[in-house]
């Protein structure tokens, strides 16, 4: 299995319980070795350009990383490349409208993403790790589910707000209410 953004394998551990074979992509060298020397398994590239070959894995996972690159259906698109046909793609990711969109900079986001940048500088000293259109993107649960219905290369087997009970999963169908209310999206599909 294949962590696109996976850092020095945070979840290295629980895929490894589970007996899957891991490796970690992330494209920042202090994220890999946040924990000290990086993990054999783990490799620097960017999850737009994934240096894995095609149909490699059997699961390709991200978590919370597609609203830190600049065109996250590229990277999406390239976790179903290096997948299997009938291998599972599993990506979550912050929606940016949510009340955390803006990460520590929420919820001033919701003035633009610079301005809440600007107030985090002035209160905090130091700007913040996580910079609107530099390190941090405005993904939506619209587009996400745009792409995953109409992608050629997967086929959309759910798509829930990740952190809320399951009978909350239906708020994922009602517009302008998603953005606002999913926080936190999955999307699962299968590598067609």
């Amino acid at each position: 299995m294949l962590d696109v953004g996976g850092g020095p394998g945070y979840f290295r551990e629980a895929f490894g319980r589970a007996g899957a074979r891991y490796v970690s992509v992330d494209s920042d060298l202090g994220e890999l070795s946040a924990r000290g020397r990086p993990e054999p398994g783990t490799v620097m590239g960017s999850g737009m350009a994934l240096p894995i070959r095609d149909e490699a894995v059997d699961v390709c996972y991200s978590s919370n990383v597609l609203e830190h690159v600049p065109d996250p259906w590229a990277m999406a698109e390239e976790m179903l490349r290096v997948t299997r046909p009938g291998g599972v793609v599993f990506l979550s990711f912050t929606v940016w409208l949510s009340p955390w969109g803006g990460h520590e900079t929420a919820p001033w986001h919701y003035l633009g993403g610079e301005a809440a940048a600007r107030r985090y500088a002035s209160r905090h000293g130091h700007d913040p790790k996580n910079r609107y259109g530099t390190s941090l993107f405005p993904v939506s649960v619209s587009d996400a589910l745009l792409w995953a219905r109409h992608t050629p290369n997967g086929e959309l087997l759910e798509a829930f707000p990740r952190y809320h009970p399951w009978w909350a999963r239906g708020v994922v169908r009602v517009p302008g209410l998603r953005e606002l209310a999913t926080w936190n999206l999955a999307v699962v599909l299968r590598r067609r």
